[in-house]
């Protein structure tokens, strides 16, 4: 299951904090080389200028014509959606970087676009299911 957003993000959009911060994390999924923000953004909910210089450079990387803008169902978020190292995970984790995280898989092992991204667990935190750990979506538990 894909990442999704309820209403339009960047210029002239409806900008919901919680559609913002799922543009920004799948922004963030993106290698730079690709039209990714050469800066991780801070998924924070907030529109602002970084955030939609990001979607240009993203638009612009990818298709003809760029309007600062990602819409619900629009071919933007479905080529966002392609860099998603997670899809399974429908939500966000307002207030997180992605650089240097460290989630699933075995440890030391690399995975996503991100090269600074890991496997594995931030310290103090784990992922998965093992008795004791701190897994995706449970009531009261950080997930990154």
């Amino acid at each position: 299951m894909a990442k999704n957003i309820l209403g339009s993000v960047g210029q002239g959009g409806s900008n919901g904090s919680q559609s913002v911060m799922t543009i920004q994390y799948l922004l963030n999924c993106v290698p730079a080389v690709q039209g990714g923000p050469a800066t991780e953004l801070v998924v924070d909910g907030l529109i602002g200028p970084k955030t939609v210089a990001a979607i240009l450079n993203f638009q612009k990387a990818h298709f003809s014509t760029a309007d600062g803008r990602v819409d619900p169902n629009g071919s933007t978020l479905k080529a966002l959606q392609q860099f998603d190292p997670f899809p399974q995970i429908s939500y966000v984790v307002a207030g997180q970087k992605t650089t240097g995280l460290k989630l699933g898989g075995l440890p030391g092992e690399k995975f996503g676009p991100n090269t600074g991204v890991k496997s594995a667990g931030l310290p103090g935190y784990k992922t998965g299911g093992l008795p004791g750990s701190k897994g995706f979506g449970m009531p009261g538990y950080k997930t990154w």
